[in-house]
């Protein structure tokens, strides 16, 4: 019988395989990871004006100024600077001939509040957004949470502190 040739061979063709798979990881890894390591953004200390209507006006006892303001993914945006400012809910009706009017819900029923967060915020392409991606802009609804509710808010103003 004859004699199996026990030698591996190693050829250009295995080499440039080789180097191709390589280079695909490689690449796949950059893809990936490159914004988190390569592409650093500073963060500027934003104030942002954000609303919540048709609350429980019991919600509002629940709201210390200062309180640490979370994100519905649970990722810290920011603190509250102060107690919110309550107003009785606001809402509106059209009459049988058309004309809008207002009303006012009664007290201690249901109520609206705009507070201020102060969030560590980045500039990326023009758009504010946090650390983690979310737009921050007026219009935008976002969840949050603090240590004892949630909320539905509406950013309605998003200021660049005078520190910065």
């Amino acid at each position: 019988m004859a004699e199996k040739n026990s030698k591996i061979r190693f050829g250009l063709l295995d080499a440039v395989i080789l180097i191709a798979v390589i280079a695909l990881v490689l690449a796949l890894v950059f893809r990936y990871s490159a914004d988190k390591h390569l592409f650093v953004y500073d963060t500027e200390t934003y104030t942002v004006t954000v609303k919540a209507t048709g609350l429980q006006y019991t919600t509002v006892n629940m709201l210390d100024s200062n309180a640490k303001v979370y994100l519905e993914d649970g990722k810290l945006i920011g603190t509250f600077v102060h107690a919110p400012t309550v107003t009785p809910m606001l809402s509106y009706s059209t009459t049988s001939s058309g004309d809008i009017i207002a009303a006012y819900y009664p007290d201690n029923t249901l109520v609206d509040i705009v507070t201020d967060i102060e969030c560590e915020l980045i500039v990326n392409d023009g758009m504010i957004m946090t650390k983690g991606g979310v737009h921050v802009a007026v219009g935008t609804v976002i969840k949050i949470h603090t240590e004892t509710v949630d909320l539905d808010v509406e950013i309605v103003a998003v200021e660049k502190n005078a520190s910065n």
